[in-house]
């Protein structure tokens, strides 16, 4: 099966363009989240992750926490290559598992939902960010967007999930919070890195439940 196939989840693409990888030997921006410090390059591309307020239960997202906190104070950023790869082995990738069994209300299952959300990525590309690729799965995104000019990432995600919310809540009759707050985002490092991610959103949907 395509991955694009699968009914409950959309991958799309933006316009691209040149972009520049993470270089530690660059002036490095630190913009703090609600629980960790999120770190910045200008010009630089981010592997981005944002999901439903409901997509994880409450004791899981604890446990998590508390072991990734624990694990970050003897590992303080910014990290290296190795260090960064020990980190998502041990905690990034387990909780995209734990989001590919789509818990949840899972808006997204809905193809008019994922529509709405694909617009809102592509109308701001080629102006406040080059958009790379993206997949829309059922209570999560993944995506590969590097901001412009003076333009912040947080102000782009900021965007991204208040006018979906207003259009989904709207289109569907539903009232609340779609977005939980916190994102995650990693710099992107390399070409290689970035064909890498690439490759996680293309088969993305394949590691959803039929």
């Amino acid at each position: 099966m395509h991955s694009e196939e699968h009914p409950w989840a959309t991958v799309g693409r933006g316009k691209g363009g040149d972009y520049t990888w993470f270089d530690p030997t660059r002036a490095i921006g630190r913009a703090w989240g609600r629980y960790l410090p999120h770190w910045r390059q200008p010009g630089a591309i981010y592997f981005l992750t944002f999901r439903t307020a409901d997509s994880i239960p409450i004791d899981v997202l604890m446990t998590w926490r508390k072991e990734r906190d624990a694990w970050l104070a003897e590992h303080p950023k910014p990290h290296n290559a190795e260090t960064e790869r020990k980190f998502h082995e041990r905690f990034t990738e387990p909780m995209h598992r734990f989001l590919d069994e789509a818990h949840g209300e899972c808006p997204f299952r809905n193809s008019g939902a994922r529509e709405i959300m694909s617009s809102i990525f592509h109308q701001g590309d080629g102006a406040d960010y080059a958009l790379d690729a993206f997949v829309v799965m059922p209570n999560h995104v993944h995506v590969l967007v590097a901001p412009r000019g003076a333009t912040r990432l947080s102000t782009v995600v900021r965007t991204w999930k208040s006018v979906s919310a207003h259009r989904i809540n709207q289109r569907f009759d539903r009232s609340g919070g779609l977005w939980q707050l916190e994102s995650w985002d990693h710099l992107v490092r390399s070409q290689d890195h970035l064909e890498r991610y690439r490759r996680y959103i293309e088969n993305n949907p394949r590691r959803l439940p039929r």
